[in-house]
């Protein structure tokens, strides 16, 4: 893994042989499949950017499976920030990550505590609230 820092808030992280799967979040459709999978570019605490062949526009809401070897796996909801079209057929996206709390539309708090002990392994995370209050 390796630590870059750019102008934006948060550090970006890069993973080796990581795999994003992408789904469209959306209330139609009982049987929704995720893509097949697509190397990640890098990710923060608040989002991550991959390219995916996918029709996807700028506000979709998606969900997506991160998979770093050796890494607990992380579902995860987001909404599509930007699109930036390449020459090749894939598409750049960015997906900024939706809040974490106890309703449906948000993502879960042990989805928050997984993606906290991805990106600080060497600091002390605090259980998620959810299953504290169980």
């Amino acid at each position: 893994m390796v630590e870059q820092r750019d102008r934006r808030y948060s550090d970006r992280y890069h993973f080796d042989d990581a795999k994003v799967y992408c789904q469209e979040n959306s209330t139609f459709g009982l049987f929704k499949q995720f893509s097949e999978p697509v190397a990640l570019n890098d990710l923060t605490k608040s989002g991550i950017s991959f390219k995916t062949n996918k029709l996807v526009s700028r506000g979709d809401q998606i969900e997506l499976k991160i998979d770093i070897p050796g890494r607990q796996k992380i579902k995860i909801k987001g909404r599509v920030v930007w699109v930036a079209d390449n020459q090749d057929e894939k598409h750049a996206i960015g997906v900024q990550f939706l809040p974490f709390g106890t309703m449906k539309q948000y993502n879960s708090f042990t989805s928050r505590e997984k993606l906290e002990r991805l990106i600080n392994p060497l600091e002390q995370v605090q259980p998620p609230i959810d299953e504290i209050l169980q």
